[in-house]
This record gives structure tokens, C-alpha cells and sequence, in this order.
């Protein structure tokens, strides 16, 4: 279960060959030297774990691994409303908002919990208050997960090495 947000809809504007942005994951400024922007790198890192959560599900449905991959929220906390308002005057409006607008902690795991424990669950597949959910369109993006994936090995291994996923 990889643990994402509902603001993986506010990644950076990224163009894409395109006259109109789109919003996906900006490859030229993974570590934001040209920039940064804590709701757009928030948002960013979220999708990110949804994106790699459907990459790993795809790797291991093809290794015939019986593994499923799944994303949930815990929805939105105070401290996730707080970094959403993160400009002056934002800690006054999240402390007028939170308790319309957050989630508990306490209920928050709810989701997460029933994504590890439930028996039948689809895989790859992002949820919402225990119930699947629609993410955004950068999101269920195949190629931008796997593009995703390639970068991640890069820079965590180097350009030679190579992960291989096996069924046991």
C-alpha cells in the first residue's frame, strides 16, 4: 500500500510537447534546483507513489508475483492542510477550515488498514475512505509510471543496474 494525497492533482505544470500544461511530473527538476514550490513538490512526490505503485503492480503481475499493489489516502490532516496553506496568513485559514475540511488521524488509517487487511481487493487501484477512487489523469499514465520507474533506478543504482523481479 503506498500512502499518497488527494493533492497529487497539484503537481508542477509540465509541457509536454503541448501548447496547453499539463500537470505530471517535472523530470528536468526532480530536485528542484530550478525552483521550488512546496505545494507543486508535495503534490509531485504523491503522485509519484501512485504512479509507482501501478508500475510495481504492472512488474509483478508479469513476474506472476502473487503480490497486489494498491494507493490510498488517509484524506486530508491538519498538518496536510497546513502545508497546502503554507503563505502568510495560510496558518489562520487552515485553523478555520480544519475541522470542516481534515480528517482525525484515527480515521484517517481506516483506509490504509483496509487496503492491507481486506482479502479480495482489485489491484492496482487508488482508495478513498475504504472505497476506490478515481486519481488524476497524469496518474494512471502508464508510460509516465514507467518512465518514472527508469529515472528512480538511475539515480538510486546507476545507470548499470538492472532490478529484476522474479516469481518465487
Amino acid at each position: 500500500v503506498n500512502l499518497t494525497s488527494n493533492l497529487h492533482h497539484f503537481t508542477y505544470r509540465v509541457r509536454q510537447g503541448t501548447i496547453k500544461p499539463s500537470r505530471g511530473i517535472d523530470f528536468g527538476n526532480l530536485n528542484s534546483a530550478y525552483g521550488y514550490n512546496p505545494l507543486g513538490s508535495y503534490g509531485q512526490s504523491k503522485l509519484a507513489n501512485i504512479l509507482h505503485a501501478w508500475e510495481m503492480q504492472e512488474r509483478m503481475s508479469d513476474a506472476k508475483a502473487p503480490v497486489r499493489c494498491v494507493a490510498a489516502t488517509v484524506g486530508m490532516t491538519r498538518d496536510e492542510l497546513e502545508l497546502s496553506l503554507s503563505f502568510p496568513g495560510g496558518s489562520i485559514l487552515a485553523s478555520m477550515a480544519s475541522p470542516v475540511v481534515t480528517t482525525a488521524i484515527e480515521d484517517g488509517v481506516a483506509t490504509p488498514l483496509y487496503c492491507l487487511t481486506a482479502p479480495e481487493l482489485p489491484q492496482g487501484v487508488f482508495f478513498v475512505d475504504c472505497k476506490a477512487a478515481k486519481s488524476s489523469l497524469p496518474s494512471r499514465d502508464p508510460r509516465l509510471a514507467a518512465e518514472l520507474w527508469d529515472v528512480s533506478e538511475e539515480m538510486c543504482a546507476g545507470d548499470d543496474a538492472t532490478v529484476k523481479l522474479t516469481s518465487p
